[in-house]
Parts: C-alpha cells; structure tokens; sequence
C-alpha cells in the first residue's frame, strides 16, 4: 500500500490547491448580505488527533463567521460519532434545521467532517441544496466546481483507504495478541479480574475469590437441588 508519506504529499497537494479557491469563494461571500448560519463539527475517536478536537473545530469555525460578518444562530455537534455512518445527532439536527428553513448556511471544517465516504458528502450536500442551504469549507472550497469535486473525490478515497489500513492493522494486531494468549476484552466476567498487560507477560484473568465464593455456593445450591428463589 502507500506509505504515510506519500499520502501526506498527496493531501497537501490538494491542500494547496484549495486554498486559492478557498479565498476567492470566502471573499466573494463576504459580499453577500448577512445570513443566518449553524456550524459542524465532528470527531471521531480514530480521526481526533488528526482532525483536532472539538473545541479547535469549532474555534475556527466561529471565526469563519465572525470574519464574514454573518449571525451564528446554531452549533451542531458530533462527538466520538463516526463519519462512515449517517445517523448521528448532531447530523440529523443540522438536517432538520435546514429542512425548518431555520438555517441560510453551513460552515464546516472539511467535506471529510460532513461524512467519510464521498457519496455519503454528496447525500447530504444534496439534500441540504435542496434546502437552498450551502455549505462552506473552512479547508476547502464548495463542491458546486467540478474540478473541487474531482479533488474531494481523491481526497475522499485518501481518506477511506486510511481508515480501512488503520482496521486492517487494528484487527491485525488483536488476532496476534489474541493467538498469544492475552484477553482483549475488559469486561470479564462476575468471578474474575483482568490483569493488564506488562513486560513480563500479556493481559490475563485471575480468579476473584470473593466472587468466586459466591459462584461456588450458587452451583452448589442448585446441584442441591434448590430454587431461584
């Protein structure tokens, strides 16, 4: 597959290409009149150091609408919710706000934080258009260009092979700990304690005597033959 450092030339190359349509798009929406605008912001717990944080997303987005000197009516916000799926809160309140007619416009960070897979972005980008609600890219410029779909388009399988490399080594890596004899869960069950993993050996399971106590008198008792109750 393609190394971090070849995918990291391939985004910035976008990158620098976006930017020139980037100013010219915010500069001639700043000519517009005021309009009443919501931001997104999402992270997922995979894509948080990569993408920041919420408060950073939002931060930026803040001045984004400051700087157009347009009204922040409403913030949506998805925390831990993942861009491969479409059902997440703070999604579906930016949809029904732009189906109210609550909302003029979106600014988002990146297509990437509407939705990971490109026809879920152009799912949503289509529904809001039909809401005559716009969404504005804080890192890139409006998909109504054909040559910055092309390039979200790349951008979008960037970031889906991304993803799928990081599964594939994730599932990897717990098939080999796992085929080693540690226990990957942290949950176990009523009887047992987990013992995290060190130098010397994997995460392992030990019996909680305690617990265990109370297990043995509850075999015991029904082999007795007695009821649940």
């Amino acid at each position: 597959g393609y190394s971090w450092q070849t995918l990291k030339h391939i985004r910035n190359c976008i990158s620098a290409i976006f930017r020139h349509a980037i100013e010219r798009t915010h500069h001639h929406h700043q000519q517009e009149a005021i309009m009443r605008v919501g931001i997104y912001a999402r992270v997922s717990t995979e894509g948080q150091e990569a993408r920041g944080t919420i408060g950073s997303q939002l931060e930026v987005l803040r001045a984004k609408v400051a700087a157009a000197g347009d009204e922040l009516v409403a913030e949506f916000v998805d925390d831990g919710y993942s861009g491969a799926r479409l059902d997440r809160p703070g999604l579906d309140s930016l949809r029904d706000a732009a189906e109210a007619g609550t909302i003029d416009a979106i600014w988002c960070l990146s297509p990437d934080r509407l939705a990971r897979a490109y026809a879920y972005q152009v799912l949503i980008l289509d529904e809001l258009a039909r809401h005559h609600v716009p969404v504005l890219f804080a890192d890139a410029p409006p998909l109504d260009d054909p040559q910055a779909r092309l390039l979200v388009q790349v951008q979008g399988v960037i970031a889906e092979y991304e993803k799928a490399k990081f599964a594939e080594r994730e599932r990897r890596g717990k098939l080999y700990r796992s085929r080693a004899g540690e226990v990957l869960s942290r949950k176990v069950p009523y009887g047992y304690r987990r013992v995290p993993r060190s130098a010397a050996r994997p995460a392992h399971v030990i019996v909680h005597e305690p617990e265990a106590a109370v297990v043995r008198r509850i075999f015991a008792e029904f082999l007795a033959g007695a009821g649940i109750r």
